[in-house]
């Protein structure tokens, strides 16, 4: 009996050399650009010193789920298409996860600093390559067939180069209509969130702003973070009651933050 050749997951990660990493908001990728295409001079020195950092290979600017949203709701298509040009040509595939997978590690690391262990470092979790990163996403190849034969390796490596490729954000969020559907997924994520939003803070705020904050710190950990908390806990000990009576009686909160 023939058996189909496995399943290719293409998963391209950092290339280890030291380079300064520098988030930008999207706001100022807008200004970079501007300065780029002649329109404005107020950031060239900003302009010259992400552009010189990018050619000497001195520093990454990876880009997040967030710069990808952002993009696709600038409804211009000759203005998207400029800006999202420029980021590319800066941009060298370097990618953030989007942070709801980072709640489950990050809390098991919070659980490893309770129990007094190493944690675990998390660089090549966070930082990837290609638009399939900032997506979260981990592309595979699965064969339909059992008598499918093997893709040659050169196939193979022309395919990961294409799904890696910088270029590839400029085709998805050039095109109109996939725009538009982002632009659509955005407007309803949004809205869902107000909705959520909205039902956790139903209740009377606090007259006191520090004491909203508090309040509004204390529901984020409960709704957002608790869950992957509690979970990792219960991977970590039987009792998760008695590494946290534990923890809380030992005098190292402050350990994490």
């Amino acid at each position: 009996m023939r058996v189909a050749p496995r399943p290719v997951r293409f998963v391209a990660k950092p290339d280890g050399k030291p380079r300064a990493t520098f988030y930008l908001d999207q706001w100022v990728w807008i200004e970079l650009s501007r300065v780029h295409y002649g329109k404005s001079e107020s950031w060239r020195d900003g302009y010259e010193a992400v552009m010189s950092s990018v050619k000497q290979g001195t520093a990454r600017f990876p880009l997040s789920f967030s710069h990808l949203k952002e993009l696709g709701s600038t409804p211009d298509d000759a203005s998207r298409g400029r800006l999202v040009d420029f980021m590319v040509g800066v941009w060298n595939a370097n990618a953030i996860r989007p942070w709801p997978h980072m709640l489950d590690p990050e809390a098991e690391n919070a659980v490893r600093i309770m129990m007094g262990q190493a944690t675990i470092v998390l660089t090549d979790f966070v930082f990837g390559k290609g638009v399939v990163h900032l997506l979260g996403a981990e592309p595979t190849l699965v064969p339909k067939h059992a008598d499918a034969r093997p893709i040659p390796p050169e196939t193979l490596e022309a395919l990961g180069e294409m799904i890696m490729s910088p270029d590839l954000l400029s085709t998805f969020v050039k095109d109109p209509e996939q725009a538009k559907r982002l632009r659509t997924a955005t407007e309803s994520e949004k809205a869902y969130a107000s909705r959520v939003r909205a039902g956790i803070y139903a209740s009377p705020s606090h007259p006191d702003k520090k004491k909203r904050n508090d309040i509004d710190k204390a529901r984020f950990m409960a709704n957002v973070v608790g869950k992957a908390l509690v979970g990792a806990m219960m991977k970590a000990t039987p009792d998760p009651k008695a590494l946290m009576d534990t923890y809380l009686s030992s005098g190292t909160r402050s350990r994490v933050s």
